[in-house]
């Protein structure tokens, strides 16, 4: 019995010795995987995933503090190789990582229709990984909802900034009704809007009868303040 009871001391005294004298390969990838979440990542959305190391390999236990940077410039933003080095002894492994960035975007509940105004209920906001999504994209509500669709998007498909437009109260080259207050009095007139305008935005329009061009104010859709 004392006999078993020593040789179960001798194990583990001889695990101990062996996890002293050993660099942890666990915590080589659980540094590896800070490292890059700090200098890679920042404050985007993205998991990180560090390769195993072979087990077989035996790095002395490291007595300074591991110094890591990138093995080499690379033109891949998910996939990427961190050096790994101890000067005390001196010994350096190369770790694999591969990431994942994610992004928030847009996309759309149902058919919507060219011409149709996009509101809140028509989208959703979900969580795709960027590998898989199409070259452009809307992250920000304010760059969707209320714009007006040019060209049909299908239900479920991620909604292009190229498949919406501005839905201006007054678009170029609308017929508008002209407002002129001059003392206390209204005077309505017909114009036509040069450029495109939104409401309480400045615009140029012209005076259909005097052919003049002047500057007014978006009042509503279809209707320009303009100020003598």
């Amino acid at each position: 019995m004392i006999h078993v009871q020593f040789l179960l001391l001798l194990l583990v005294v001889t695990n101990l010795v062996y996890a002293e004298e050993y660099h942890s390969l666990h915590n080589i990838r659980r540094e590896v995987s800070t490292f890059v979440k700090a200098n890679f990542i920042g404050e985007q959305t993205a998991t990180v995933e560090v390769s195993e190391l072979d087990s077989r390999l035996l790095l002395p236990q490291c007595r300074q503090k591991l110094a890591m940077s990138p093995a080499h410039e690379s033109n891949s933003r998910r996939h990427l190789s961190i050096v790994v080095k101890c000067s005390q002894p001196a010994w350096m492994v190369t770790v694999p990582v591969q990431m994942e960035f994610m992004e928030y975007v847009y996309l759309a509940k149902r058919a919507i229709l060219r011409g149709d105004v996009v509101m809140s209920d028509d989208v959703e906001k979900v969580l795709r990984s960027t590998a898989q999504l199409p070259a452009s994209y809307i992250t920000k509500s304010e760059d969707l909802i209320s714009r007006r669709v040019k060209r049909p998007i299908p239900a479920g498909s991620i909604i292009s900034p190229y498949a919406l437009e501005i839905n201006y109260v007054v678009k170029r080259g609308d017929i508008v009704t002209l407002t002129v207050n001059a003392a206390g009095l209204e005077v309505r007139m017909q114009g036509q809007a040069m450029s495109d305008g939104n409401l309480n935005q400045l615009i140029q329009v012209k005076n259909l009868r005097s052919q003049r061009i002047v500057e007014g104010i978006v009042a509503g859709q279809g209707t320009v303040n303009v100020k003598m």
